[in-house]
């Protein structure tokens, strides 16, 4: 059975280290931020294609979350249709 450790932690306690040596211990493999980056890097590929099917092998923004939330851009809007779309409700 594979095992897996999550380690929550505040910025600046030293928890990526602890992870780190936790992981070497038991002979497991370490992540930190890789695994969030790659199904991000995934979903958004995924979201692109299927926004606009013409486009699907052109990428037309290239970035890490807080680089392309401040550019006026595909991405940016779809974050802020998100975010407006929170909490929306049909009015009876």
């Amino acid at each position: 059975m594979d095992k897996v450790i999550t380690i929550s932690r505040q910025y600046g306690s030293g928890g990526r280290e602890i992870g780190a040596k936790l992981a070497e211990k038991f002979s497991i493999p370490f992540y930190d931020n890789e695994l969030i980056t790659r199904a991000a890097s995934i979903v958004m590929d995924e979201a692109a294609a299927n926004v606009d099917p013409e486009n699907e092998d052109r990428i037309v923004q290239k970035g890490k979350h807080e680089e392309l939330i401040g550019q006026k851009g595909i991405y940016h809007d779809f974050v802020l249709g998100r975010k407006e779309a929170i909490g929306w409700k049909r009015e009876a």
